[in-house]
Protein backbone atom coordinates (compact mmCIF):
# COMPACT_ATOMS: atom_id res chain seq x y z
CA UNK A 1 0.00 0.00 0.00
CA UNK A 2 1.48 3.68 -1.02
CA UNK A 3 1.46 5.60 2.29
CA UNK A 4 -0.56 9.09 2.09
CA UNK A 5 1.52 11.82 0.94
CA UNK A 6 2.12 15.03 3.01
CA UNK A 7 0.36 18.17 1.80
CA UNK A 8 3.59 19.22 0.66
CA UNK A 9 3.97 16.01 -1.32
CA UNK A 10 0.94 15.61 -2.98
CA UNK A 11 1.04 14.44 -6.21
CA UNK A 12 0.49 16.65 -9.16
CA UNK A 13 -3.02 17.26 -10.68
CA UNK A 14 -3.03 16.23 -14.34
CA UNK A 15 -5.59 18.21 -16.54
CA UNK A 16 -6.46 16.59 -20.07
CA UNK A 17 -6.02 19.67 -22.75
CA UNK A 18 -6.53 17.67 -25.69
CA UNK A 19 -8.34 14.27 -25.76
CA UNK A 20 -7.76 11.05 -28.15
CA UNK A 21 -9.02 7.48 -28.25
CA UNK A 22 -7.02 4.86 -26.59
CA UNK A 23 -5.61 3.48 -29.67
CA UNK A 24 -4.18 6.51 -30.46
CA UNK A 25 -2.61 6.72 -27.01
CA UNK A 26 -1.41 3.27 -27.42
CA UNK A 27 0.24 4.07 -30.78
CA UNK A 28 1.67 7.45 -30.22
CA UNK A 29 2.15 7.87 -26.65
CA UNK A 30 1.01 10.72 -24.49
CA UNK A 31 1.68 14.73 -24.54
CA UNK A 32 3.04 16.21 -21.03
CA UNK A 33 2.97 20.29 -21.15
CA UNK A 34 4.97 22.37 -18.98
CA UNK A 35 4.05 25.36 -18.39
CA UNK A 36 5.49 28.95 -18.35
CA UNK A 37 6.20 31.30 -15.08
CA UNK A 38 2.98 33.35 -14.74
CA UNK A 39 0.68 31.42 -16.81
CA UNK A 40 -0.86 27.80 -16.24
CA UNK A 41 -2.01 24.71 -18.06
CA UNK A 42 -5.38 25.93 -18.86
CA UNK A 43 -3.93 28.95 -20.87
CA UNK A 44 -2.47 26.17 -23.53
CA UNK A 45 -6.04 24.96 -24.74
CA UNK A 46 -5.74 27.09 -27.82
CA UNK A 47 -2.69 25.80 -28.95
CA UNK A 48 -3.95 22.05 -28.17
CA UNK A 49 -7.13 22.77 -30.34
CA UNK A 50 -4.73 23.04 -33.02
CA UNK A 51 -3.03 19.94 -33.15
CA UNK A 52 -3.96 16.93 -35.40
CA UNK A 53 -6.73 14.57 -34.31
CA UNK A 54 -5.22 11.63 -31.74
CA UNK A 55 -2.95 13.42 -29.68
CA UNK A 56 -3.58 13.59 -25.99
CA UNK A 57 -1.84 16.18 -24.17
CA UNK A 58 -2.24 16.57 -20.23
CA UNK A 59 -0.75 19.39 -18.57
CA UNK A 60 -0.47 20.61 -14.71
CA UNK A 61 -0.71 23.78 -12.71
CA UNK A 62 3.26 24.12 -11.46
CA UNK A 63 3.76 25.24 -7.86
CA UNK A 64 2.39 28.70 -7.09
CA UNK A 65 0.27 28.78 -10.15
CA UNK A 66 -3.48 28.61 -11.08
CA UNK A 67 -4.88 25.59 -8.89
CA UNK A 68 -1.48 25.80 -7.22
CA UNK A 69 -1.03 28.97 -5.44
CA UNK A 70 0.04 30.01 -2.70
CA UNK A 71 2.68 27.84 -2.36
CA UNK A 72 5.87 30.22 -2.17
CA UNK A 73 8.78 28.82 -0.68
CA UNK A 74 9.81 26.24 -3.48
CA UNK A 75 12.77 25.71 -5.40
CA UNK A 76 13.25 24.75 -8.78
CA UNK A 77 14.56 20.82 -7.55
CA UNK A 78 11.01 20.88 -6.55
CA UNK A 79 9.52 21.94 -9.92
CA UNK A 80 11.42 19.16 -11.44
CA UNK A 81 10.05 16.48 -8.75
CA UNK A 82 6.61 17.43 -10.10
CA UNK A 83 7.50 17.05 -13.76
CA UNK A 84 8.63 13.52 -12.82
CA UNK A 85 5.31 12.62 -10.89
CA UNK A 86 3.64 13.88 -13.88
CA UNK A 87 5.54 11.56 -16.38
CA UNK A 88 4.98 8.63 -13.70
CA UNK A 89 1.34 9.27 -13.71
CA UNK A 90 1.11 8.95 -17.30
CA UNK A 91 2.39 5.18 -17.57
CA UNK A 92 2.74 2.82 -19.00
CA UNK A 93 2.66 5.15 -21.88
CA UNK A 94 5.71 7.00 -23.34
CA UNK A 95 5.58 10.74 -23.27
CA UNK A 96 6.34 13.24 -25.28
CA UNK A 97 7.58 15.89 -22.64
CA UNK A 98 7.19 19.48 -23.82
CA UNK A 99 7.54 22.83 -22.02
CA UNK A 100 7.29 26.70 -22.49
CA UNK A 101 9.97 29.33 -20.96
CA UNK A 102 10.77 28.17 -17.33
CA UNK A 103 8.58 24.89 -18.51
CA UNK A 104 11.01 24.21 -20.98
CA UNK A 105 13.86 23.92 -18.21
CA UNK A 106 12.07 21.81 -16.21
CA UNK A 107 10.85 19.55 -18.70
CA UNK A 108 14.48 19.02 -20.00
CA UNK A 109 15.74 18.37 -16.37
CA UNK A 110 13.26 15.68 -15.82
CA UNK A 111 13.71 13.98 -19.35
CA UNK A 112 17.29 14.44 -18.20
CA UNK A 113 16.17 11.85 -15.13
CA UNK A 114 13.24 9.75 -17.24
CA UNK A 115 15.35 8.19 -19.06
CA UNK A 116 13.43 5.68 -21.80
CA UNK A 117 9.88 7.26 -20.36
CA UNK A 118 10.17 9.91 -21.99
CA UNK A 119 9.80 9.35 -26.14
CA UNK A 120 10.71 13.26 -27.37
CA UNK A 121 11.47 16.22 -25.59
CA UNK A 122 10.01 20.16 -27.69
CA UNK A 123 11.34 23.34 -25.52
CA UNK A 124 9.64 26.21 -26.52
CA UNK A 125 11.11 30.22 -26.09
CA UNK A 126 12.90 28.13 -23.41
CA UNK A 127 16.30 30.27 -21.90
CA UNK A 128 19.75 28.30 -22.07
CA UNK A 129 21.24 29.36 -18.46
CA UNK A 130 20.16 30.94 -15.76
CA UNK A 131 20.79 34.38 -14.87
CA UNK A 132 20.98 37.33 -12.42
CA UNK A 133 18.16 39.01 -14.20
CA UNK A 134 15.83 36.82 -13.24
CA UNK A 135 16.44 37.33 -9.48
CA UNK A 136 16.22 40.92 -10.08
CA UNK A 137 12.75 40.80 -11.53
CA UNK A 138 11.98 38.72 -8.16
CA UNK A 139 13.45 41.70 -6.07
CA UNK A 140 11.72 44.61 -8.53
CA UNK A 141 8.24 42.92 -7.88
CA UNK A 142 9.11 42.70 -4.12
CA UNK A 143 9.95 46.23 -4.10
CA UNK A 144 7.15 47.86 -6.88
CA UNK A 145 4.58 45.93 -6.07
CA UNK A 146 2.40 42.82 -8.07
CA UNK A 147 0.51 45.28 -10.67
CA UNK A 148 3.57 46.65 -12.05
CA UNK A 149 5.52 43.77 -12.26
CA UNK A 150 2.67 42.92 -14.40
CA UNK A 151 2.53 45.48 -17.06
CA UNK A 152 6.81 44.71 -17.02
CA UNK A 153 5.87 41.34 -17.60
CA UNK A 154 2.88 41.57 -20.49
CA UNK A 155 5.11 44.02 -22.62
CA UNK A 156 8.16 42.63 -22.30
CA UNK A 157 6.43 38.81 -23.71
CA UNK A 158 4.12 40.60 -26.20
CA UNK A 159 6.98 42.97 -27.28
CA UNK A 160 6.76 43.98 -31.53
CA UNK A 161 3.18 41.43 -31.52
CA UNK A 162 0.85 43.32 -33.84
CA UNK A 163 -2.85 43.87 -32.31
CA UNK A 164 -4.45 41.00 -33.38
CA UNK A 165 -7.55 39.29 -31.89
CA UNK A 166 -5.26 36.02 -30.66
CA UNK A 167 -2.63 38.24 -29.56
CA UNK A 168 -5.65 40.00 -27.10
CA UNK A 169 -6.87 36.90 -26.15
CA UNK A 170 -3.22 35.89 -25.42
CA UNK A 171 -2.73 39.06 -22.76
CA UNK A 172 -5.97 38.34 -21.40
CA UNK A 173 -5.35 34.47 -20.46
CA UNK A 174 -1.99 35.72 -19.07
CA UNK A 175 -2.58 38.69 -17.52
CA UNK A 176 -5.56 36.55 -15.62
CA UNK A 177 -2.88 34.04 -14.80
CA UNK A 178 -0.46 36.38 -13.48
CA UNK A 179 -3.14 38.49 -10.95
CA UNK A 180 -3.93 34.88 -9.56
CA UNK A 181 -0.33 34.60 -8.58
CA UNK A 182 0.88 36.15 -4.85
CA UNK A 183 3.95 38.18 -4.43
CA UNK A 184 5.60 35.27 -2.38
CA UNK A 185 4.53 32.75 -5.49
CA UNK A 186 6.06 35.28 -8.33
CA UNK A 187 9.16 35.80 -6.43
CA UNK A 188 9.38 32.42 -5.72
CA UNK A 189 9.46 31.12 -9.49
CA UNK A 190 11.32 33.76 -10.36
CA UNK A 191 14.44 32.58 -7.68
CA UNK A 192 13.79 28.98 -9.44
CA UNK A 193 14.59 30.01 -13.00
CA UNK A 194 17.40 32.12 -11.59
CA UNK A 195 19.26 29.35 -9.64
CA UNK A 196 19.32 26.94 -12.69
CA UNK A 197 22.84 26.37 -14.28
CA UNK A 198 22.84 25.65 -18.09
CA UNK A 199 22.10 22.60 -20.42
CA UNK A 200 25.69 21.16 -19.79
CA UNK A 201 23.38 18.50 -18.38
CA UNK A 202 22.88 17.79 -21.70
CA UNK A 203 26.10 15.34 -22.34
CA UNK A 204 23.28 12.66 -20.28
CA UNK A 205 20.91 10.50 -22.94
CA UNK A 206 17.94 13.23 -23.68
CA UNK A 207 15.42 12.30 -26.23
CA UNK A 208 15.31 13.69 -30.17
CA UNK A 209 15.29 17.57 -29.15
CA UNK A 210 13.46 20.47 -30.60
CA UNK A 211 14.05 23.73 -30.16
CA UNK A 212 11.05 26.54 -30.83
CA UNK A 213 11.52 30.00 -30.98
CA UNK A 214 10.17 33.85 -31.95
CA UNK A 215 11.77 35.85 -34.14
CA UNK A 216 10.62 39.03 -32.27
CA UNK A 217 10.89 37.52 -29.04
CA UNK A 218 12.93 40.00 -26.69
CA UNK A 219 13.08 37.51 -23.66
CA UNK A 220 14.76 34.11 -25.65
CA UNK A 221 15.68 35.15 -29.05
CA UNK A 222 16.61 32.33 -31.36
CA UNK A 223 20.74 32.59 -30.74
CA UNK A 224 19.81 31.71 -26.77
CA UNK A 225 17.87 28.60 -28.13
CA UNK A 226 20.74 28.00 -30.61
CA UNK A 227 23.26 27.61 -27.60
CA UNK A 228 20.87 24.84 -26.62
CA UNK A 229 21.31 23.00 -29.82
CA UNK A 230 25.04 23.18 -29.87
CA UNK A 231 25.12 21.85 -26.13
CA UNK A 232 23.02 19.15 -26.75
CA UNK A 233 24.79 18.43 -30.31
CA UNK A 234 28.60 18.86 -28.96
CA UNK A 235 27.38 16.40 -25.76
CA UNK A 236 25.53 14.33 -28.63
CA UNK A 237 26.68 14.30 -32.05
CA UNK A 238 24.78 11.72 -33.34
CA UNK A 239 21.30 12.74 -30.96
CA UNK A 240 18.61 14.61 -33.34
CA UNK A 241 18.19 17.95 -32.28
CA UNK A 242 17.80 21.28 -34.45
CA UNK A 243 15.92 25.02 -34.16
CA UNK A 244 12.60 25.73 -35.40
CA UNK A 245 11.84 29.85 -35.97
CA UNK A 246 8.44 31.09 -35.82
CA UNK A 247 8.63 34.92 -37.74
CA UNK A 248 7.09 37.93 -36.36
CA UNK A 249 5.95 36.37 -32.84
CA UNK A 250 6.89 37.11 -29.20
CA UNK A 251 7.98 35.23 -26.42
CA UNK A 252 4.07 34.19 -25.92
CA UNK A 253 4.11 32.13 -29.20
CA UNK A 254 2.07 29.10 -27.95
CA UNK A 255 -0.68 31.49 -27.43
CA UNK A 256 -0.21 34.03 -30.49
CA UNK A 257 0.85 31.61 -33.09
CA UNK A 258 -0.95 28.22 -32.21
CA UNK A 259 -1.23 27.30 -35.74
CA UNK A 260 2.32 27.46 -37.28
CA UNK A 261 3.88 26.00 -33.39
CA UNK A 262 1.27 23.01 -33.45
CA UNK A 263 2.30 22.36 -37.06
CA UNK A 264 5.97 22.13 -35.74
CA UNK A 265 5.25 19.79 -32.51
CA UNK A 266 2.88 17.22 -34.36
CA UNK A 267 5.96 16.91 -36.90
CA UNK A 268 8.39 16.40 -34.17
CA UNK A 269 6.41 14.19 -32.00
CA UNK A 270 5.37 11.74 -35.14
CA UNK A 271 8.87 11.82 -36.47
CA UNK A 272 10.04 9.97 -33.16
CA UNK A 273 7.46 7.01 -33.01
CA UNK A 274 8.45 3.83 -34.54
CA UNK A 275 7.23 3.74 -37.99
CA UNK A 276 5.92 7.56 -39.10
CA UNK A 277 4.71 6.65 -42.24
CA UNK A 278 1.45 4.65 -40.83
CA UNK A 279 0.47 8.33 -39.26
CA UNK A 280 -1.21 10.32 -41.98
CA UNK A 281 -2.93 13.49 -39.87
CA UNK A 282 -5.00 14.64 -42.67
CA UNK A 283 -6.28 11.34 -43.00
CA UNK A 284 -7.43 10.72 -39.61
CA UNK A 285 -10.69 12.43 -38.29
CA UNK A 286 -12.37 12.13 -34.62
Amino acid sequence: MIPAAKPDEMPVRLQSLRCADADAILRRGRVLLVHSLGLNAACYVPLCEQLPYGWQVDGYDQRGHGNRSNEGGFGLDALVDDAIDAVSQLAPATVHLMGHSMGGVIAALAAARAGSRVASLTLIATPSAGSAAFEERAATAEREGMEAAIEATLARWLDGEHDTLQVRRARASARSALQAMSMADFSAAWRALASFGDFAFADRSLPPLLCIAARGDASTPPEVMQRIVAQRLQAQPAGPARLSVVPGAGHLLPLTRPSPVAALLADHWTATLPDPSQFNEHRETP
